[in-house]
């Protein structure tokens, strides 16, 4: 038998569910790039103005904070888009079938997907890259911050610790 005939019998385990996890993903980014894109001014997040005392009442058994977060969580659904919304489902989807499949999602994927809010991740239409070197050791680092949820996450990116990618490792293999 040929080396070519050997390599296309093989059989990949999962492969369906790699495909719809590929589908899932592919069809979130799509989603999140037609999003309007989300401005910031101010250190909180764009549909959650501040509330002052003074513009909301109190009412039985509710306190300020209480109130406050109705006030909070119905503008945020008011400002979640349709686009917005499709692509944090496609995204939640995408984990979930990795996770019922009991399969690794690759870290290129796993890092444009925000931890908190789950919405897929696109530099300068909903997510804020910066870098920058710790003082003390002088390592850099990736810093993604999700501008829906203010979440940020930091990734070491120094040659130590970078992560290599499938093609490369594959290039190693072989």
């Amino acid at each position: 038998m040929d080396m070519a005939e050997n390599r296309a019998k093989i059989m990949i385990p999962a492969q369906m569910e790699f495909h719809r996890m590929n589908f899932l993903v592919q069809a979130a980014q799509l989603m999140a790039q037609q999003m309007p894109e989300i401005k910031t001014a101010s250190k909180k997040a764009p549909f959650l103005p501040s509330v002052s005392k003074s513009s909301v009442k109190l009412t039985k058994g509710l306190t300020d904070r209480s109130l406050k977060r109705r006030k909070n969580k119905k503008l945020h659904n008011e400002f979640d888009g349709a686009q917005m919304s499709l692509s944090r489902t496609l995204a939640q989807q995408a984990k979930f079938v990795a996770k019922k499949a009991v399969l690794r999602i690759e870290p290129e994927i796993k890092r444009k997907i925000c931890q908190r809010c789950a919405l897929l991740l696109e530099p300068g239409q909903n997510c804020r890259i910066r870098f920058r070197r710790e003082k003390k050791s002088g390592a850099l680092f990736k810093i993604t911050t999700c501008l829906a949820c203010r979440f940020f996450v930091r990734h070491r990116v120094d040659a130590k610790h970078w992560v290599a990618s499938s093609a490369q490792t594959a290039e190693a293999v072989l």
